[in-house]
C-alpha cells in the first residue's frame, strides 16, 4: 500500500499558504500563474500595473509561502502545482487572460528590441512591432554586456513564449518576438532554439495568411540552413521566401533574402569547393543592390558589395574586387553598427591576404576578432582568427599559425561549425 501521508501534508500546507494570502495577492498570483515561463519583477510588473518595486515585494511575499520559487539568476517561477493551486484560486476571464498575455508579450518583445539593439547598436531594424499598451515598460540595457546578458538569461524561454502568443490569439506576436530576438541568435547561434522558434511562428503566420510573418520565418531558417550547411533546405526556404516578399513589394526585406541566396551560393562554394555560377550571383547581388538603395539600407548595401568583392576575386577580376571591397568598407563607416564592422574587417582581412600583405591582414583579422568577441558574434571570430592563422603561414610564422587556429578551433567546436574538421587537418600539417 502507498504511503500518501507526505502529499497530502505537503497539499495541507500549500492550503495554509493559500489560505494566508490576502484577496490582492491571490488575484496578482494567478494572474502571474497565466505567464508561460519564469517572471522578473519588471515582466509582473507590467502584467500587473503595478510598480517594479511593488512587484518585486509581491513576488518575495509570494516565494515566503512557497507559491512562488526564486531561481538562481533573479526570477521567479510557478511549478505545476503552485500552477494548478492558482488556478483553484482564482478565476480568470478568457477576456482578462487575452489583455494579459498582451501585456506579457508587449514586454518580452519590446524588452528583446531593446537588448538586441544594446548588443548591435542597430537602430534602423526592418520590423518595428505595435507599440506597447499603457503601463508596460520594457527592459532598458545600458551597455552591449548587459543586453547580451538579458538575452542569454531569456533565449531558453523564446519558443516558449511563441507558443503562448499563439495560443492566446496574438498571431503577430507570436512571429515578431523571434526577429525581435534576430541580431543575439543570428550571433550566439542557438540553434535548436532558433530554429524551433522559427517554425512554431511560421505554423502562426501560415494559419493567420500573414504573409509578412511567413517572409520573416522562411528567411530565417533558410539562414538557418545556411549555417548549418544544408544548402537544399536552405534553397527551398529562400525561393519561397524572394516569392513572398517579391509579391508584397517590401524592398528592404527582399534585398536581405536575395544577399542570403547570394551567400548560400558562395559559402557553399568555398566549405565544398561546389560550382558557382558567378553570372547569376552577380545578378542577384544587382537585384538586392537595388532594393537596398530604393529602401536607403545602407548595411546591406555594404554586405552586396562584400559579397561581390568575392564574386570577382573568384572570377580573378582583382582589381574590380578590391575596388568593390573598399567601397564596402566606405559604406560600412556611415554606420555605427559593430556586427557590420566586425564582418567588413573579416572580409578586407580576406582580401589582404589574397593580395599578399601578410602583415595587413593578421592586423585587419585580429580587429575583426576581437570586435566579434565583444559582440558574441562567435562565426566571425573563426573566419578572422582562420584567415590570421593562414596570413601568419604564409609568412612563415608557424607558432603564430598555430595560436590562431587553435583559437579558431575550440570556438569553431563550441558551435559545432564545419570548419572544424578543415581546422584540424591544418593543424595536423603544420607538425
Amino acid at each position: 500500500m502507498v504511503d500518501d501521508r507526505g502529499a497530502a501534508a505537503r497539499g495541507e500546507t500549500g492550503r495554509t499558504a493559500v489560505d494566508g494570502v490576502d484577496r490582492e495577492q491571490r488575484t496578482a498570483w494567478r494572474r502571474l500563474a497565466v505567464l508561460p515561463g519564469p517572471i522578473a519583477p519588471g515582466l509582473a510588473a507590467a502584467v500587473l500595473g503595478a510598480d517594479v518595486d511593488d512587484a518585486r515585494r509581491l513576488l518575495d511575499a509570494l516565494a515566503d509561502r512557497a507559491l512562488v520559487d526564486r531561481a538562481e539568476d533573479g526570477r521567479y517561477d510557478l511549478g505545476e502545482a503552485q500552477r494548478s493551486r492558482a488556478a483553484e484560486a482564482a478565476e480568470i476571464e478568457k477576456a482578462e487572460e487575452r489583455l494579459l498575455a498582451r501585456r506579457a508579450t508587449d514586454w518580452f518583445v519590446h524588452s528583446a528590441v531593446n537588448a538586441n539593439r544594446a548588443v548591435t547598436h542597430a537602430s534602423d531594424h526592418t520590423l518595428v512591432p505595435a507599440a506597447p499598451v499603457d503601463g508596460v515598460t520594457p527592459e532598458v540595457f545600458a551597455s552591449t554586456e548587459a543586453g547580451r546578458a538579458w538575452c542569454e538569461t531569456w533565449s531558453p524561454d523564446l519558443v516558449s513564449w511563441v507558443r503562448f502568443a499563439s495560443a492566446a490569439g496574438l498571431d503577430r506576436r507570436a512571429w515578431e518576438l523571434p526577429v525581435a530576438w534576430w541580431d543575439y541568435l543570428f550571433l550566439a547561434k542557438p540553434w535548436v532554439i532558433w530554429r524551433t522558434a522559427a517554425k512554431a511562428a511560421l505554423r502562426t503566420a501560415r494559419a493567420a495568411e500573414d504573409l509578412v510573418g511567413q517572409g520573416w520565418m522562411l528567411h530565417a531558417l533558410g539562414v538557418i540552413a545556411i549555417e548549418e550547411t544544408d544548402w537544399d533546405r536552405a534553397a527551398d526556404y529562400l525561393d519561397e521566401a524572394l516569392r513572398i516578399r517579391a509579391e508584397a513589394g517590401h524592398d528592404r526585406e527582399l534585398g536581405w533574402t536575395l544577399a542570403a541566396v547570394s551567400r548560400a551560393a558562395l559559402d557553399r562554394n568555398t566549405i565544398e569547393g561546389a560550382p558557382l555560377d558567378a553570372r547569376l550571383v552577380l545578378d542577384r547581388l544587382d537585384e538586392a543592390e537595388r532594393a537596398f538603395t530604393t529602401s536607403d539600407c545602407v548595411d546591406g548595401l555594404s554586405h552586396v558589395w562584400s559579397y561581390r568583392a568575392q564574386v570577382l576575386h573568384h572570377l580573378g577580376r582583382e582589381d574590380e574586387a578590391v575596388t568593390a571591397q573598399l567601397h564596402a568598407a566606405e559604406l560600412a563607416d556611415q554606420v555605427d553598427a559593430p556586427v557590420l564592422s566586425a564582418f567588413t574587417l573579416s572580409r578586407m582581412a580576406e582580401m589582404r591576404l589574397a593580395l599578399g600583405d601578410f602583415d595587413d591582414a593578421v592586423t585587419m583579422a585580429d580587429a575583426a576578432a576581437h570586435l566579434a568577441q565583444r559582440i558574441g558574434w562567435l562565426w566571425c571570430v573563426v573566419n578572422a582568427r582562420t584567415t590570421e592563422g593562414t596570413a601568419h603561414v604564409a609568412s612563415g610564422r608557424t607558432a603564430e599559425a598555430r595560436r590562431s587556429w587553435e583559437a579558431a578551433l575550440t570556438v569553431a567546436l563550441r558551435l559545432s561549425d564545419v570548419r572544424a574538421e578543415a581546422l584540424e587537418r591544418r593543424l595536423a600539417e603544420l607538425g
